[in-house]
């Protein structure tokens, strides 16, 4: 699995539905990834419409993002 899959599992793990918000900055301790590495990540992530900005620090899954992480879960 990806670091970009890892994180995106990890969103969708640690909230209780899909459409809810988290912080980027737990999911990025949660991994121990670095925060320049992050950014990337979550740029990437971004661009692909697989994650969205809900404020500052909360991203939450968009539709796009939630039918591709379980996919990676099955």
């Amino acid at each position: 699995m990806t670091k970009d899959e890892r994180y995106l599992v990890e969103v969708y793990k640690s909230v209780k539905t899909p459409t809810e918000c988290t912080s980027a900055k737990s999911i990025t301790d949660k991994l121990g990834f670095k925060e320049k590495l992050t950014q990337n990540i979550l740029r990437g992530l971004m661009q692909a419409n697989l994650v969205k900005w809900c404020d500052a620090d909360q991203i939450c899954l968009t539709d796009r993002g939630v039918k591709v992480v379980q996919s990676l879960l099955q």
